[in-house]
């Protein structure tokens, strides 16, 4: 995905990322790509978390979320998986 290169990735985001059924994973990556290209659109801005600070973005079709913040170079990626709330 070309998105991978452009963010940045806690381990276990990535292999949540990795291991996503097929859907979801599918899902995931239009989310990812649209955090990568536009971090300021307020579809990957839906929700905050405030301790710590994240955004999270839902996935569509999907009962799973991202939680991102803004990197001092590239979007970071904290979690993906499951929504937790």
């Amino acid at each position: 995905m070309p998105f991978e290169d452009e963010l940045a990735w806690v381990p276990e985001a990535w292999d949540a990322y990795r291991s996503a059924p097929s859907k979801t994973r599918s899902a995931l990556a239009m989310v990812m790509a649209r955090i990568a290209e536009h971090p300021e659109d307020q579809f990957v801005r839906r929700r905050r978390m405030h301790n710590p600070v994240l955004f999270v973005a839902n996935v569509p079709g999907e009962d799973w979320v991202v939680m991102w913040r803004l990197g001092e170079e590239v979007p970071e990626i904290h979690y993906v998986g499951r929504d937790p709330f």
